[in-house]
């Protein structure tokens, strides 16, 4: 798998900068072309004539550090502005520009960058980086997908197999069982070795058929009292992983803001870019 175009959401003036530094960062790292929107959100019927308020143009206006770091990009780069809903123009330039990787930082607040992150996901077939905003270098020597009874992970282990051929990179399956869950929560202490080794294997064998284990992929199985993210994220800060491959689940929208997703949950824990596949 190898990443040709990189879109990257540069955001507002105030995060514009450091979100197309990160995002140029990675693109020569891929040696692939950097894309850099940035959309305004804006409503037309507030702006009208003789108003103070500023005009789309003066909105649109891509900062001038943004320019000088296209410029200077040792990729083909490209900048575009538009007006409108954030994910609905997203998704237009990726699909016109046939864009095959979307990295997304924070936008505004957590609920918005949370809410662009799943939307995009669950409307278009394109892989998602993820990006928490105290992340400014992102590296994919070390990638760690996570085997959850919650979190779909078939398509992420595949895609990151892909990566691993193209880049070199390491994966690690790490199959984490929620105890709690399994057994129910008056049971969870006490589960017998080989209850846990059944349930190791119903998580695993899906996965396993992706590829053989040795090489560039290898298995690894933890246990959780409760709250398996939690868990993840102690081992992902122990093991150094640079990024999560998690598989997008494609929760209705209504559901997600319910209840978070289990992918919603991983990425609100565990302090790695969180590359979210469809």
């Amino acid at each position: 798998m190898t990443y040709n175009r990189v879109l990257v959401l540069i955001g507002d003036e105030a995060v514009a900068a450091r979100n197309a530094e990160v995002g140029i960062a990675l693109a020569e790292r891929l040696d692939a072309a950097v894309h850099l929107l940035r959309v305004v959100e804006t409503q037309s019927s507030r702006l009208s004539l003789g108003s103070d308020a500023p005009t789309v143009a003066t909105k649109q206006a891509v900062p001038p550090e943004v320019e000088k770091l296209i410029t200077e990009a040792a990729v083909d780069g490209r900048i575009h502005t538009a007006e409108g809903p954030r994910q609905e123009q997203v998704l237009r330039y990726a699909t016109e520009q046939d864009i095959d990787l979307v990295l997304i930082r924070p936008q505004a607040s957590t609920r918005a960058f949370d809410s662009l992150v799943d939307g995009v996901g669950r409307a278009a077939d394109i892989p998602i980086l993820a990006v928490p905003d105290d992340k400014t270098q992102i590296q994919f020597e070390q990638l760690v997908v996570p085997n959850l009874e919650t979190v779909p992970s078939e398509a992420a282990t595949e895609h990151a197999v892909a990566v691993a051929e193209a880049h070199g990179t390491t994966v690690r399956v790490v199959t984490v069982i929620d105890l709690q869950r399994a057994a129910g929560p008056f049971n969870a202490g006490g589960v017998s070795e080989e209850f846990i080794e059944r349930k190791e294997r119903e998580l695993r064998s899906p996965v396993e058929a992706v590829g053989d284990p040795g090489g560039d992929l290898t298995f690894e199985t933890l246990t959780a009292l409760s709250r398996p993210e939690e868990t993840l994220d102690e081992y992902v800060a122990d093991a150094g992983a640079d990024a999560l491959v998690v598989g997008h689940d494609k929760t209705p929208p209504l559901v997600g803001r319910l209840r978070p997703t289990g992918v919603t949950r991983i990425r609100q824990t565990v302090d790695v870019p969180v590359l979210v596949v469809p």
